[in-house]
């Protein structure tokens, strides 16, 4: 299955449609280590930033502080906040290894060479008994950005259940 991501791409992190997606599949993308943050309270503008993950549960979390800040001012700073996944978030959200038919399947990454352009590929394979790679499934993932390609891995995985939620 060739992925392509039609919307502004990034190297960086999954756009905000990506994230989107993930979090109405049922995914808990609070663990995001970016985030797009409005420019203005009112802004459908989003800069993309890092993000303290800890430092928003713990402000969250703690009564003094929420007490002196306020509920509303801080859904007006964080509340449109959409988290986003950068390619190290996803490679450790994805299963190095699935079971398929009572066989143990690991993930494999390649890069092919498409003229200038390099294609990454996956797939979930196998060892045979004579010890070669197979693969039972039919889905070897493609696509010139790597950063897509986690990200259909990780959509095939939420969606056939090999992650839990």
């Amino acid at each position: 299955m060739v992925l392509n991501n039609k919307e502004k791409e990034s190297n960086i992190a999954l756009n905000i449609d990506q994230m989107r997606k993930l979090i109405s599949l049922g995914m808990d993308c609070d663990d995001a280590s970016m985030v797009y943050h409005p420019l203005t309270q009112h802004s459908d503008i989003f800069n993309l930033q890092v993000t303290n993950i800890e430092y928003r549960k713990k402000l969250r979390n703690n009564p003094k502080t929420m007490a002196i800040i306020g509920e509303d001012n801080f859904n007006r700073m964080y509340g449109r906040d959409v988290p986003a996944y950068t390619a190290d978030d996803i490679l450790r959200k994805l299963p190095q290894e699935i079971t398929v038919n009572g066989i143990k399947h690991r993930i494999f990454f390649t890069i092919r060479s498409r003229g200038k352009k390099p294609e990454y590929q996956a797939s979930y394979n196998f060892a045979d008994e004579d010890g070669k790679m197979k693969s039972s499934l039919m889905d070897v993932w493609k696509s010139d950005s790597f950063l897509t390609l986690l990200y259909g891995i990780l959509v095939w995985c939420i969606t056939h259940k090999h992650l839990p939620l």
